[in-house]
This record gives C-alpha cells, structure tokens and sequence, in this order.
C-alpha cells in the first residue's frame, strides 16, 4: 500500500496524564488562534480541576489530539467561562479541543465532543457549553457545532484581545 491508499492508524481515548502534557501543549500551541495559548502550568491546573481532561493517542501511546472540559464553579479565570457561570446554574463548558492538523478528519473530534456529552449525562446535568471564534472566523468549527446541536447565544469580546469575537454556543442534552 502506498501512503495515499495506506489506512490512517487507529486511536484510542483515555484520560490524560501529567506525562501526556507536553504533546498536548504542542497540539495546543499549533492550534492557536482556534484555540487560546496556554502554558504547561496551566494544563497542570487543567489535570487537576477538569471535569473531563481526555487524549485521543496513536499507537505509541501519544496525544494527537485532547478536550478539556469544566464544570461550573472552577476557579479558573477565563472571561468566557465566566460569562457561563453569570448565566447558568450548572454545566459543563469545553475549554479547549484540538486536533493535530495530521489526525483531522477522521471524526477525532466527534469522538470527544461525544464524551463530554456522556459526561454530563453521567453528572445530571443538561447543558454543554462552548464558545468558537467568529473574529478571526472559524467557519470549521462554527459548522462543527451547528451541526452537533449547538445553539448560538450571543457574540462577545474578549477584553484581553481585541481583535478576538466569540459564539457564545450551548447545546441542550437529554438525560436518558
């Protein structure tokens, strides 16, 4: 088989790790501005506050891909967390996905927003939030999540940078 015809390798999902950390950053750092910078002390903090802090990995047991999910009442300083918490009692938000721009494609994504949805069914709650960027515009995403269920709330801006809007998005989930 040649590269073009070869099937992509199989992944598998499991919760990250703190050796996990440094990949993830790197996934992360390449995929800004869709997703904000960070720093690995800030994904240390993640570990240890997330609801869900999950990896897809390759073969050789390495992140190509993660979410982080919060629930609400997290000390965690983002203004687009906060405006959540201003607005519903209880939720989950997705932080952050990322996918290595080689792993993309292959319903990675799907797969994890699928997990956080279990995750809040599994927590009783009934609301997933996220926001994506409309300035810069990330139409990927923005269909990503419309078809996901994901309903538009209201565009905000960041007071740390300017130039960055954001779909503030949620999308209801039915218990079972």
């Amino acid at each position: 088989m040649n590269e073009r015809t070869a099937s992509p390798a199989p992944v598998t999902f499991r919760p990250a790790r703190l050796a996990d950390l440094p990949a993830v950053l790197v996934i992360n750092q390449a995929n800004v501005p869709e997703v904000g910078p960070t720093t690995l002390e800030r994904l240390e903090r993640f570990l240890a506050m997330a609801e869900l802090f999950e990896v897809a990995v390759g073969a050789d047991d390495r992140p190509v891909a993660f979410v982080i999910v919060l629930a609400e009442g997290c000390d965690y300083d983002s203004p687009n967390y906060a405006w959540f918490v201003d607005r519903h009692e209880r939720f989950l938000y997705v932080d952050r996905i990322a996918v290595d721009a080689g792993h993309r494609n292959r319903g990675i994504a799907r797969r994890l927003y699928d997990d956080a949805v279990a995750r809040v069914r599994d927590t009783g709650r009934h609301l997933l939030c996220a926001e994506v960027n409309v300035e810069p515009r990330n139409d990927v995403s923005l269909a990503f999540h419309h078809g996901y269920g994901f309903v538009a709330q209201a565009e905000v801006a960041d007071p740390r940078y300017p130039a960055l809007r954001v779909a503030m998005l949620t999308r209801t989930v039915e218990q079972r």
